[in-house]
């Protein structure tokens, strides 16, 4: 009785294995939803950018529960700053992530609230690694307008208003 309960144990022990594989090979760089090279798997993950080309707005991030931190700092320069934000990794989940900055104007004043949220879906599907990625909620500053794809959002003076 127990060498019948071993060899069943073994048996499912085998199909767990094969069903699932290792994590290791999984992640093979496979392309992603977004078209976007994976290189060694989810370690090589592009991250979300926001780029300020406004003329002279400083956008200052808004530490919220539960967000994630811009890098290199929580200050968005004006005329081609950068901040660049990467998700928790979680696989087979979608995290989401609702980001907040306040602009100011050189002279101090408040120009507004820029507002966001990052979105990410990572999957396994027939053996292949898949990554969706998007930038919603867009809200920008009065005088500003918005140009977003799957991973960047830029922000720019709205010309057509002066």
């Amino acid at each position: 009785m127990k060498l019948g309960m071993i060899l069943v144990l073994f048996i499912l022990l085998v199909i767990i294995v094969q069903t699932f594989g290792s994590y290791h090979r999984r992640f093979s760089g496979d392309r992603n939803e977004n078209g976007n090279e994976n290189g060694n798997g989810a370690l090589n993950r592009e991250s979300f950018r926001i780029i300020n080309e406004t003329s002279s707005i400083t956008f200052t991030y808004i530490s919220t529960p539960g967000s994630i931190e811009p890098s290199p700092s929580n200050i968005l320069a004006p005329n081609g700053g950068e901040n660049f934000f990467e998700l928790p990794f979680v696989l087979g989940s979608w995290i989401s992530r609702t980001v907040f900055y306040i602009g100011t104007f050189p002279d101090g004043s408040n120009a507004g609230t820029l507002q966001f949220t990052l979105d990410e879906r990572n999957l396994f599907v027939s053996g292949r690694y898949f990554r969706s990625t998007s930038i919603t909620a867009v809200s920008v500053p009065v005088g500003t307008i918005e140009n977003t794809s799957s991973l960047r959002l830029i922000i720019r003076d709205n010309t057509a208003l002066f």
